[in-house]
């Protein structure tokens, strides 16, 4: 199924097997993210209900849940930063219309749990920064690798002032709300929305007041 170029420098794949190492690599990704992280915490059956108020105060009880930072962990979102970097590479907008032509609903539910990880992990790093608290060098070379994701999408950022966290969420539900072939990966996108307000709310909190119990 993989094929190694002449000159040895990178694998590619024939291409009627794409969808097929494309969909095992995002089940990949997100068994970094279940062995080795808590990402999957988050009560799934908010996919399910109908009572908006109850999703929102799910997702509250979610970012304000303290991830602790690890060097395994630090790893982890390295491997997983990928998934954010690949729809670039095949142009954003196009993945975006066309999910539902090259995806498994095995990568769609993946899909949602590496978003969940990256931006939960970016945010606990953004809140430290505020707290004036220490980062170590391959925590900022990940933020700094995020951070170069929405430029290249053509998404404006601005650090310092916008929640990278809530933006990289607000990108990645972009590619699950035009794609409703299994229904369920509309609500992703919402749940990833509502996500995003969230951290950009709290993170402004704390920024505002500099008061590390926020």
């Amino acid at each position: 199924m993989i094929n190694r170029v002449p000159d040895g420098s990178k694998i590619v794949s024939p291409k009627e097997e794409c969808p097929l190492l494309f969909n095992s690599l995002a089940l990949l990704r997100v068994c970094y993210i279940r062995a080795f992280t808590d990402a999957n915490s988050i009560d799934k059956n908010i996919l399910v209900r109908h009572d908006s108020s109850d999703i929102l105060e799910t997702v509250r009880r979610y970012t304000e849940r303290a991830s602790p930072r690890s060097e395994l962990l630090t790893r982890v979102v390295s491997r997983t930063l990928e998934a954010f970097e690949v729809p670039i590479r095949g142009g954003a907008l196009l993945i975006q219309k066309t999910a539902a032509l090259t995806w498994s609903i095995e990568h769609a539910i993946a899909g949602w749990d590496v978003g969940l990880c990256v931006t939960k992990w970016i945010f606990e790093i953004e809140l430290a920064q505020a707290r004036n608290f220490d980062t170590a060098a391959d925590e900022l070379e990940n933020v700094t690798r995020a951070g170069h994701i929405l430029p290249a999408a053509g998404i404006k950022f601005v650090p310092g002032e916008q929640c990278l966290a809530a933006e990289l969420a607000r990108y990645w539900a972009a590619f699950y709300d035009d794609t409703w072939v299994w229904g369920l990966t509309a609500r992703m996108g919402w749940v990833l929305r509502q996500l995003a307000d969230t951290l950009e709310k709290r993170l402004q909190d704390v920024r505002s007041s500099g008061n590390d119990s926020v």
